[in-house]
């Protein structure tokens, strides 16, 4: 059954990480959680309680909410990102350029005279260094595309540029918010590491209990889903928001929109 038109919602850009945008690919990932950066939940997030008012997120004084019952001694937040917006996508990239027509047939005329033998031993580094490396229009390259590779001291991909310079041309993945909620990280139930990207392993069942689940292949492998995001949020945010401090987060469902919806 072919979706439902929907107006679209604002743009605006997110970033992820590779292996979060490979997971967004490969349809294992419609959720994201994001740290509620404001200082006072930070600092204290235990003595805080959520309120949902629509238009904002309000937060209140657990002592002073549970003994009024009216919400007072907080603040509101407006959400980040709201149901409809449009997110594009901002990854680790650079920049190529294809190759003109003229340099098209170059290079195939150089690999041809490679492949018949006509170019000397002593001159075939000379030959591969004079092909055409492009100078047509310019098209984005994308780090997670290459896994580890991207970054091997022997690859010839770097230098790459921080995804926070993708400019909106060079997006590919175009994501719709489908829901928006608060909550403390920690409270993540199973189907929602699941959608966050987690897996389980290869060749094990998500229904039994004693299977094993992994962020990607080989990498944060626990004994629950939980925990395999628990280690994962660990290693990305870690360094300033810590598994154990428990931080509010903002909960994003999406679903990536086709390229043919998406306006550039």
């Amino acid at each position: 059954m072919p979706d439902t038109p929907r107006a679209a919602g604002p743009e605006k850009p997110i970033l992820f990480s590779g292996p979060m945008v490979r997971a967004i690919l490969k349809g294992r990932k419609s959720q994201t959680r994001r740290v509620i950066k404001e200082h006072l939940l930070i600092s204290d997030p235990d003595k805080w309680e959520f309120r949902d008012r629509g238009q904002w997120a309000q937060f209140v004084t657990v002592e002073k909410y549970q003994r009024s019952g009216e919400p007072v001694d907080g603040f509101d937040l407006d959400w980040p990102y709201s149901v409809g917006d449009h997110l594009w996508v901002r990854e680790t990239w650079q920049t190529i350029r294809n190759l003109t027509v003229d340099e098209q047939l170059q290079q195939k005329h150089t690999l041809n005279q490679f492949m018949k033998g006509e170019i000397p031993t002593d001159q075939i580094a000379e030959a591969a260094m004079s092909l055409p490396v492009g100078s047509g229009t310019e098209k984005a390259l994308y780090a997670a595309d290459f896994g580890a590779w991207a970054y091997d001291v022997d690859s010839d991909l770097k230098p790459w540029k921080p995804s926070i310079f993708m400019p909106r041309w060079a997006s590919r993945i175009t994501l719709e918010v489908t829901d928006v909620r608060v909550e403390r990280v920690q409270e993540i139930s199973k189907a929602d590491a699941l959608a966050e990207g987690i897996s389980v392993l290869p060749l094990q069942d998500v229904d039994d209990p004693s299977a094993w689940y992994q962020s990607a292949p080989g990498v944060h492998q626990e004994r629950s889903a939980q925990q395999s995001y628990a280690a994962m949020w660990q290693s990305i945010n870690g360094k300033k928001y810590l598994w154990s401090s428990n931080p509010w987060v903002w909960v994003y469902s999406f679903r990536v929109v086709k390229p043919e919806q998406v306006q550039k």
